[in-house]
């Protein structure tokens, strides 16, 4: 087997605390102009960051790409999210 070219790191670890609220309102103020997450979005990015899973269910309108970016922004390295977005299914065949 041929020796990869990228560097290899543990993609698998879960800090504990990687950013805590005040790192986390900061991200939100300087990339999206927002003073403070609404609802759940605390907790479900909270989960995110500290490595646990986590299922957001909200309105349209309701918040959720924020739970997805704002750990991309807190944690180093590739983030890859799958959401299946039901309204699009009728494009699959022409993918």
């Amino acid at each position: 087997m041929k020796k990869s070219p990228l560097p290899v790191q543990n993609v698998n670890r879960s800090d504990k605390n990687v950013a805590g609220k005040e790192a986390l309102v900061k991200l939100l103020r300087w990339h999206f102009g927002h003073g403070d997450f609404r609802g759940k979005q605390l907790e479900a990015i909270q989960a995110v960051v500290s490595g646990r899973d986590c299922f957001c269910l909200m309105p349209t309108g309701g918040g959720k790409s924020i739970c997805y970016q704002i750990p991309a922004l807190a944690k180093p390295g590739i983030v890859l999210v799958v959401s299946p977005l039901i309204g699009k299914k009728n494009l699959i065949p022409f993918l």
